[in-house]
């Protein structure tokens, strides 16, 4: 079958087009912990596996699956949306794209020229701050939000003293968060507009680069901590280096109501495996 590596903001995704799989049953979790492999597969942080042509009144529309790299099945992912925007975009010669995802739909856009993808996310949900978490390494007080996937938020000084993997795999399994359990971001505000991120995902069960989903819970989290509920945008700057734009859209009784993420999407090569 033939298959497609994409990366966005250091966040790498094998992409499959469901049409050029040819076996009717496939054991998806099996199949993508083999491809996700940095050895014996491709080598990714997860698979989205793409369905084009699912109504034919609305030919833009593509339904997406997510796996982590474990094999488990996410309800959504930012930057893997960007990645199947792109994808999809130029699959299909359109610039706007609607994907269906268990979090609902999210609308995109590919921007050709710069090689960019914008997405609009799924409304946030489950705001809770100011959680008291009880840790090996001290007390942490932190905030949950769920962004299509649930993010914790911890708020930090020096984000570059965190160990990232032990702390954010206690966060991640504290019985708080149990049974869904969560993803987990250090946060450092700059200021209104600029923040920096470093992000333990759930599903990868390590530190990655940058997480779509979880820039987008740090901006709006930064920007209630610090009392702006006014339409912003938040340049998030990822542990790869990238930075993310998230514009963070509020109503008039200064609730969030829609937020999209912004960056550079890029297709690393194509090939072919006989994985199934």
């Amino acid at each position: 079958m033939e298959f497609v590596k994409s990366v966005a903001s250091g966040n790498d995704f094998v992409i499959l087009d469901r049409e050029q799989i040819a076996v009717d049953e496939v054991q998806w979790p099996e199949m993508v912990e083999v491809l996700c492999r940095s050895k014996y597969g491709i080598g990714a942080d997860g698979v989205l596996v793409l369905y084009f042509g699912i109504n034919p009144a609305e030919p833009n529309r593509v339904r997406m699956r997510i796996f982590n790299s474990d094999g488990s099945e996410a309800e959504m992912c930012g930057n893997g949306s960007r990645c199947a925007i792109r994808y999809s975009a130029e699959r299909l010669g359109l610039e706007e794209i609607v994907l269906e995802t268990l979090a609902g739909d999210v609308m995109g856009q590919y921007f050709r020229d710069t090689q960019r993808a914008r997405v609009r996310l799924t409304r946030p949900k489950d705001l809770a701050k100011d959680i008291p978490l009880d840790c090996s390494f001290g007390g942490v007080v932190a905030d949950y939000i769920d962004t299509g996937v649930p993010h914790t938020i911890v708020f930090v000084e020096d984000i570059d003293k965190i160990d990232v993997p032990s702390q954010g795999r206690e966060i991640r399994y504290h019985s708080y968060f149990s049974p869904r359990g969560t993803n987990v971001d250090f946060v450092k505000i700059l200021d209104a507009n600029n923040i920096r991120i470093r992000t333990y995902e759930r599903g990868v069960e390590n530190e990655t680069l940058a997480c779509g989903t979880g820039s987008v819970a740090a901006a709006i989290l930064s920007l209630l901590a610090q009392g702006i509920k006014e339409d912003t945008r938040v340049n998030v700057k990822t542990q790869g280096g990238e930075v993310l734009g998230v514009d963070v859209y509020f109503n008039e009784t200064g609730e969030v109501w829609q937020v999209f993420l912004e960056g550079q999407v890029y297709e690393i090569f194509r090939g072919y495996t006989d994985i199934v």
